[in-house]
């Protein structure tokens, strides 16, 4: 349970190279396939544009084409740029149900 998950945490040495990691190229890799991308708990610009995430990611998962999506489409972590839902409303029914409490 928890006490063994509590047990099994190592410390892992990360190296001081990592610190200034130049990322500029794979912002400019996934500026060219123009898909929402991100990276770490950094996120380049592109992910940030709900509107572009929404049509490129959210929409063929909606539709059901997720499958087809490339790895990349999706940003490590399963984060999502805020003021995606206003892309994703519904229309209200056509008919509305009258609801008879007494046969309830």
């Amino acid at each position: 349970g928890v006490d063994a998950s509590i047990e099994g945490i190592v410390q892992v040495d990360i190296p001081a190279a990592w610190a200034s990691l130049d990322l500029g190229s794979e912002a400019t890799d996934a500026q060219k396939q123009k898909v929402a991308y991100g990276k770490g708990p950094r996120m380049f610009p592109e992910v940030q544009d709900a509107e572009q995430f929404a049509k490129q990611v959210q929409s063929p998962c909606n539709n059901l084409d997720g499958n087809a999506l490339p790895v990349s489409a999706f940003v490590p972590g399963g984060r999502v740029p805020c003021g995606t839902s206003q892309y994703e409303k519904r229309g209200i029914a056509i008919n509305v149900p009258k609801v008879d409490m007494d046969l309830c």
